[in-house]
């Protein structure tokens, strides 16, 4: 292909060539934009003036940047001309340097005239908005592997980077017979003058330097660095690059060109004084002293290492600033979306054909039977139906570009979102790893296409087909940009040491610009102006049901989409069962979220929840206003939100204050109760443990004790209080009691295994004065208690502080505050349904199920302790489970006995 590209272009061209010999030896001057007068040579002139250079005219250097910076307009042949100019300037810096050294040159004339043609030469492989299709291009199997494939059969191994595709088209055009043909009638009209031998000699030996050079590999082997000067760490084309772009995109730059040149330096070396990466491929004959040639390598002083630092940050500005920036990265995608229909509908070669000799103006202007007929079908082959309405797409796009409707970012990505979310988990970052991911990402971005159609549906829109998703949907994964392959490859010159890469000082190190960029977007997807809010949302699902992840805090706004505008969308899904499974955090929200006050009402509840001492829900610290506010968002409709959180309201729970406050009622309506010993009566996780250490602190308690503790206490005439924040139906401390005492016929049937008490212990309680402090207490389990401590012959005396009258619970405190019973019964029964389906999902037995699904007990409690919150509280704030197949997560996770 690249032979019948340089053939197109210079056959008639190298056929009329026939300057006056006055021409031949005449020199020009041109005036540049940013370096003034460049001069140039006959031979130099006559490349320039060729149709290959001239085409250079009607490509942009930067592209489409155009339709974001209206300044950025200047083209490839401006540049190729700047890249010669500074071409120069580094030759002149060098060979100034061994002048005053060595008093002589190190680049010859011949050399010179060589490298300035090559920076020409360097730019012919540039096709039309080159930076954006070869993306696209790349994709294709022929175009993919040309670039791998010359890597590996290039020989020697060289230090530098491979090339891309555009400097291997410019390296194989340059090797083209066309090209050979051309530089040999300049070399016929006396015009090129290099290398030694007859004319076709001269012109080989010119043509394999040249593609050489433009590829960045080595040409002298005593200057192994020659080539760097056209492609290097710090070539002429990326100085005058960057300069460049940044001047006409209005963006400041921080490079000083003149600087860098002046702190370029040579030094010669001896081969065995040369690291390996430089001598690991140099051949060298003795000559008759027996001696090797000196190597000179030129590169950058320690002390003047800072230079280079500006460099990168020049080129870390113009790709994140220009090249980089959201909008310029929407219009590339949207020219990939027309080249992957070219891809479709024609060879690689009828497509690489007209991407290279179609200007850009013309190529965005294409319409349907102009486009068809660029595509090189034969008239046999017509368009398929299928065909034809991708043609038309593509057409569309074309328009949508030339008339600045660019597409929008449905979804913005970056490292540092996801590192500063703290509720990021293990799934949103294999969400991220396959989007980034070369093959994972399309079949991924295939996947997105396919929900955002099930989305058009459920919200009632038009339907588009898989091609026309496909078409209006791109994924953009971005590469680093690292300035390591090209600066990192400079060559640092310490004091008396040997020459190391300026990219062995960052190892170990974090380099400055890879934690600028740890800040940079590095995942997009681009859509429409009318497909980004549905995109999103079906991004958004996708994420939830395949990795079981939320998009990290802050993506819609990164990402440009409002939350009105997702929210509306997400209530517009009538489609039943279309958020089944999926997360309550990204179901459409309900009207009343819109509420002001709702925000205000869960403060105060977080402040009051924040209080109990749950188990944690992972690893990080509980921010309860967000564990409410997402606890509350797993009710879906208005009702039962405004419910929730008034239920919330009314939660009590037992402190400090209330457990004085109940031995104080004890002591009142007992007083032959003070002065006794106090037990803490269950698990050391239940909230009784927080109980006895509250007891120790009442005047009226000798002593906190275990009932270990207690048996071994002398004096046995005073009375035992066991304290216990919460008694429901009574089964277990009944229970504790017939097994203490040895009394299996009062067994309540628990399924738990209990001790019971030594001998002597059991015959001190039997005739010890007990009581029994409750917190609170349900009325029919004071009762149970009572009948059993007669059976069990114990002086005994239940006190409940807080009845069950005075506990809330959510049917009554509910119908007290909301007033309408049907809302309420309404929102009861979603709990039940809610508590039923926890339960199920952990295995709970029917019948358990059926007893428990609104706590132990049924009756809705409403409480915790400050460690840990009692069965008989409503079961939906203490369980997790699944819930109409999602993961319904607990708002106050009880600690487990076991």
């Amino acid at each position: 292909m690249a032979e019948a590209l340089a053939e197109q272009y210079l056959h008639q061209y190298t056929a009329n060539l026939n300057p006056t010999p006055e021409r031949r030896k005449q020199h020009k001057e041109l005036n540049d934009a940013l370096w003034g007068t460049v001069s140039l040579s006959p031979i130099e002139v006559a490349v320039l003036d060729s149709p290959l250079l001239q085409r250079l005219r009607f490509l942009r250097q930067l592209g489409v940047a155009h339709w974001v910076y209206p300044g950025a307009v200047h083209t490839r042949f401006e540049h190729a001309i700047g890249a010669l100019f500074q071409t120069q300037q580094l030759i002149d810096s060098l060979n100034a340097q061994t002048r005053s050294q060595r008093g002589m040159a190190l680049i010859s004339d011949e050399d010179t005239q060589l490298l300035r043609l090559s920076s020409l030469f360097s730019h012919v492989g540039h096709l039309a908005f080159s930076d954006s299709v070869l993306l696209e291009l790349e994709s294709r199997f022929e175009f993919a592997t040309a670039v791998k494939d010359f890597a590996a059969e290039s020989s020697p191994k060289e230090f530098g980077a491979d090339p891309t595709f555009s400097q291997l088209l410019a390296h194989y055009i340059v090797k083209s017979p066309a090209v050979g043909r051309f530089l040999l009638k300049l070399t016929k009209l006396s015009m090129l003058r290099l290398g030694e031998g007859n004319d076709e000699e001269k012109v080989e030996s010119t043509v394999s330097k040249l593609s050489l050079t433009v590829i960045g590999r080595r040409i002298d082997e005593t200057r192994p660095q020659l080539q760097a000067l056209v492609n290097g760490p710090f070539d002429a084309p990326t100085m005058d690059a960057l300069v460049r772009d940044s001047k006409f995109s209005g963006i400041p730059s921080v490079l000083d060109i003149r600087r860098l040149v002046q702190k370029l330096a040579v030094n010669d070396f001896q081969l065995d004084g040369l690291p390996d990466w430089i001598n690991e491929s140099l051949i060298f004959d003795e000559d008759q002293g027996g001696q090797r040639p000196l190597i000179w390598i030129f590169g950058i002083p320690a002390n003047s290492t800072p230079i280079l630092n500006e460099l990168q940050l020049a080129q870390v500005l113009v790709t994140t600033k220009i090249r980089r920036h959201p909008k310029v990265l929407a219009t590339e995608q949207m020219l990939r979306s027309v080249v992957r229909t070219m891809d479709e509908l024609a060879s690689a070669k009828d497509v690489l054909t007209l991407l290279y000799s179609t200007p850009e103006d013309v190529l965005v202007s294409l319409d349907t039977a102009s486009f068809e007929a660029s595509l090189g079908r034969k008239p046999d082959q017509p368009l398929t139906g299928e065909e034809q309405n991708r043609l038309n797409l593509a057409v569309c796009t074309l328009a949508a570009i030339r008339e600045r409707r660019i597409w929008v970012r449905a979804l913005q990505l970056s490292d540092s979102v996801l590192e500063a979310d703290s509720s990021a988990s293990v799934g949103i970052n294999r969400f991220y790893d396959d989007l980034r991911h070369v093959q994972r990402g399309p079949e991924l971005l295939a996947k997105i296409c396919d929900e955002v159609a099930i989305v058009l549906r459920a919200t009632g829109q038009p339907v588009l087909s898989a091609a026309d998703l496909q078409a209006r949907i791109h994924l953009r994964s971005l590469q680093s940009i690292s300035a390591e392959p090209r600066t990192g490859r400079a060559i640092v010159f310490p004091p008396g040491k040997h020459p190391y890469m300026l990219r062995e000082s960052w190892e170990g190190a974090d380099n400055w610009v890879d934690q600028y960029l740890r800040g940079q977007p590095t995942v997009y997807v681009f859509s429409t102006v009318e497909l980004a809010d549905v995109v999103y949302v079906a991004i958004e699902r996708l994420a939830d049901r395949l990795f079981q992840a939320r998009l990290p805090a802050g993506t819609s706004e990164a990402s440009k989409r409002t939350s009105k505008d997702i929210r509306e969308l997400k209530q517009r899904s009538t489609e039943a069962g279309f958020w089944a499974g999926h997360s309550w955090a990204i179901r459409p929200r309900a009207g009343i979220w819109n509420d002001a006050q709702i925000y205000k009402r869960i403060d105060k509840v977080a402040l009051k929840l924040n209080k109990v001492e749950t188990i944690p829900i992972s690893d990080r610290e509980r921010d309860m206003r967000e564990v409410t506010y997402r606890w509350l968002q797993q009710f879906e409709n208005n009702n039962d939100i405004g419910c929730a959180l008034t239920m919330l309201e009314h939660f009590e729970i037992v402190n400090r204050k209330k457990t004085t406050a109940a031995f104080d009622a004890l002591f009142d309506a007992h007083p032959e109760l003070r002065d006794a010993y106090a037990v803490s009566f269950g698990d050391p996780k239940d909230g009784s443990v927080i109980q006895g250490y509250f007891a120790d602190e009442q005047a009226h308690v000798l002593k906190v004790v275990t009932l270990d503790q207690w048996s071994r206490e002398e004096d046995e005439n005073r009375p035992l209080i066991f304290v216990d924040d919460c008694c429901g139906s009574g089964s277990q401390v009944c229970d504790v009691l017939a097994a203490w005492l040895e009394r299996d016929d009062l067994r309540e049937d628990l399924g738990e295994a209990r001790d019971a008490l030594p001998k002597p212990v059991q015959a001190r309680l039997l005739k010890t004065r007990i009581a029994f402090l409750f917190i609170t207490a349900w009325d029919t389990g004071v009762q149970k208690i009572q009948e059993r401590l007669a059976q069990l012959k114990l002086d005994a005396v239940v006190f409940p502080y807080l009845s069950e009258a005075d506990i809330p619970f959510v049917e009554r405190n509910l119908k007290d505050a909301v007033g309408n019973a049907l809302d309420v019964d309404a929102f009861i029964d979603r709990c039940r349904q809610i508590g039923t389906q926890i339960l199920e999902s952990n295995e709970v037995s029917p019948e358990k199920v059926k007893q428990r699904n609104l706590g132990y007990g049924n009756k809705g409690m409403l409480l915790a302790t400050l460690v840990n919150v009692p069965t008989q509280t409503t079961t939906l704030i203490w369980e997790s489970g699944v819930v109409d197949g999602t993961p319904w997560e607990a708002l106050l996770p009880r600690r487990k006995k076991q």
